[in-house]
């Protein structure tokens, strides 16, 4: 018996069809499409900004920097028993910020709760003044350390007659830090303000700022995995682009899979 050729033909198209789909040379991407992609993905990672490692490996010191750094901050709490101690803590203050610039700024982060007051005070102003010279990277730098909440527990700390003084510093410091301002008709203070008064105004500062700054935070964190998750995903496709694949194609073709 014979079988008919339009059998045989039937089952040569079935095999066909059966068969693993192989690309063509009109299916590989061009060197000049992925170098389009690749400048696309290169511009936006750069967009981002640095990695949390990169800025961090950008104010690392070596161990005998770290000591001279934290002996200096130390010496913020100087005290004399006559007259002048104002004016060398802020000399102190100032040559810190002068010799190290923002690598100082994870030292002072570090006593912004200490005990000792004058340590904490004259790192808050020394924090405002980095922020000034070098906003993105103190801001991250104080905000990876949480440095705002230790500034906001420190109202009403102190000794009582240097209660607005520490009131007005702190403020500075944290509007400085995080670009906000909830105290926007400024601390209701005088020199002349009595215990009282201050304690209340610092009182009324410390809630207006855990608000805000509570949201501030939230928001802060929330970037920050944003911007970690896309970082990641644009280096994933920059790795398949240097195996020659084109990332697009490559997720259309998983979509419809």
């Amino acid at each position: 018996m014979n079988t008919p050729a339009s059998f045989f033909m039937l089952l040569a198209l079935l095999s066909l069809l059966a068969a693993p789909a192989h690309s063509t040379p009109e299916d590989d991407p061009s060197p000049g499409d992925l170098e389009q992609l690749r400048e696309r993905y290169s511009k936006r990672l750069e967009e981002l900004g640095p990695t949390p490692q990169e800025r961090l490996a950008e104010v690392a010191v070596d161990a005998k920097q770290r000591a001279e750094i934290r002996e200096r901050i130390e010496n913020f709490a100087y005290i004399q028993q006559q007259g002048g101690t104002r004016k060398i803590r802020w000399k102190r203050r100032d040559e810190v910020v002068k010799a190290y610039g923002v690598k100082a700024t994870l030292f002072l982060c570090e006593v912004l709760g200490s005990k000792r007051y004058w340590s904490a005070r004259t790192a808050a102003q020394a924090l405002t003044a980095l922020a000034g010279q070098e906003p993105k990277q103190v801001r991250w730098l104080a905000m990876r350390d949480d440095a705002p909440s230790a500034l906001i527990a420190a109202f009403n700390s102190g000794p009582a007659y240097e209660l607005v003084g520490y009131h007005l510093n702190l403020d500075a410091a944290l509007r400085a830090l995080t670009g906000l301002n909830p105290l926007a008709d400024e601390l209701k203070l005088s020199k002349q303000a009595s215990e009282e008064e201050a304690r209340a105004e610092g009182k009324r500062a410390r809630a207006l700022w855990q608000k805000a700054y509570a949201k501030h935070r939230q928001a802060w964190l929330d970037e920050e995995q944003k911007r970690a998750r896309e970082r990641r995903e644009l280096e994933r496709k920059l790795d398949l682009i240097e195996r020659g694949v084109d990332p697009e194609r490559r997720a259309d073709e998983e979509r419809s899979g």
